[in-house]
């Protein structure tokens, strides 16, 4: 595999194959799986032993690269994929898989209720019901991501 930023490994065509495979197991899941893929181009990632969840850097160049800071966040999940700006402690990893659970949870019908959800507290990032969910759950399991797989 090759290496990117800070020893993460690179995407490759088969890693895009092992994500492609993982959309057609789960189709509910393949609208934002498709995005967090596109947005995974171009930069460095690891992928966890956590149900084949991927960790990417946002530090390289991409589109993904520059999610976080599009939405002034430290993270964004994209469902398998998490963007991460700089080395993110196990708590936000915990939150922001949390977001990766209830994209399987929710399927086709995460991201527009996600963005109604946004609406409907206008963008106050704390009070969107999805962003208390993910806070709960990684007050509770702060270790919930695995150490990522060689």
């Amino acid at each position: 595999m090759a290496k990117g930023v800070a020893g993460l490994v690179r995407l490759r065509a088969r890693d895009t194959a092992t994500c492609l495979r993982a959309c057609a197991r789960r189709p509910g899941c393949a609208p934002q799986n498709l995005l967090g893929l596109m947005a995974a181009f171009g930069t460095s990632g690891e992928r966890c032993a956590t149900r084949g969840a991927w960790r990417c850097d946002a530090r390289a160049w991409g589109v993904g690269a520059a999610l976080p800071r599009l939405f002034g966040q430290d993270a964004v999940t994209l469902g398998m994929f998490t963007f991460v700006n700089g080395d993110p402690g196990p708590r936000l990893l915990a939150h922001e898989y949390r977001h990766y659970q209830q994209s399987l949870r929710w399927g086709l019908r995460f991201l527009p209720s996600y963005l109604i959800a946004a609406a409907r507290v206008r963008g106050d990032h704390d009070r969107n019901r999805f962003e208390q969910d993910a806070e709960a759950y990684a007050r509770v399991h702060p270790w919930a991501i695995d150490q990522p797989t060689a």
